[in-house]
């Protein structure tokens, strides 16, 4: 399993980023804990790179209900992952999630397939 980010810059430039995450065999690993390892990896590449206001384009319906501030943790192990990408929303002077369809997202999909040889 594993998450593409794709960077773009204001004059258009692109810096792909990849993680690959190794769960273990016995893991319950959700599609949602999936989701938040990769917003999680971007928004630390992100910051890494001095980034200061950011636009996340994402397919999934979890970001769509973090950006409007609905989602509500189902368990401790999420509310951790929040608290996360929370502590992390604090590093950027301005951060906006925009849903798309995953048919507009097939660059940042092929990078996630390309990490996902565990």
């Amino acid at each position: 399993m594993g998450a593409g980010v794709m960077l773009t810059s204001p004059t258009r430039e692109k810096l792909y980023y990849v993680e690959e995450f190794c769960f273990k065999p016995s893991d319950k690993v959700s599609n949602n804990i999936a989701e938040y390892e990769g917003f999680i990896a971007g928004l630390k590449a992100a910051n890494a790179l001095g980034i200061k206001r950011i636009t996340i384009n994402g397919d999934s319906q979890l970001l769509v209900d973090f950006s409007n501030k609905s989602y509500k943790p189902k368990d401790e192990h999420m509310a951790a992952y929040l608290e996360g990408v929370r502590k992390l929303e604090r590093c950027f002077l301005g951060m906006e999630l925009q849903h798309i369809p995953r048919v507009d997202n097939k660059e940042a999909d092929d990078i996630t397939k390309r990490a996902s040889h565990c």
